[in-house]
């Protein structure tokens, strides 16, 4: 009995560190997701070009990459404004 209630306060202990590692990972992917949509649709890069073939293409490039990091980083902080800013900053592939 006592191992089944050492176990059971193991598992609520870990529940919501689990929860806060579901939610950041959430929250990263729609970030990544929302940053792939918004660069495919100011470049106009078809949908036959993969999410990672695009995201490849602008971390890649030095200058990109610089604005791309600095979009995430102002979308991680919800700041539209800034966000908004870095992302025209980003150079469309010719």
């Amino acid at each position: 009995m006592k191992y089944l209630i050492a176990i059971v306060m193991m598992l609520l202990l870990q529940t919501p560190a689990l929860a806060n590692s579901a939610y950041e990972n959430l929250a990263f992917a729609l970030r990544q997701q929302k940053i792939t949509d918004d660069l495919r649709h100011k470049c106009q890069i078809p949908t036959t070009v993969s999410d990672e073939q695009l995201r490849t293409h602008f971390l890649d490039s030095t200058h990109d990459n610089s604005a791309v990091l600095s979009a995430v980083k102002a979308l991680t902080e919800n700041n539209q404004q800034r966000y908004q800013t870095f992302l025209s900053q980003v150079k469309c592939p010719g």
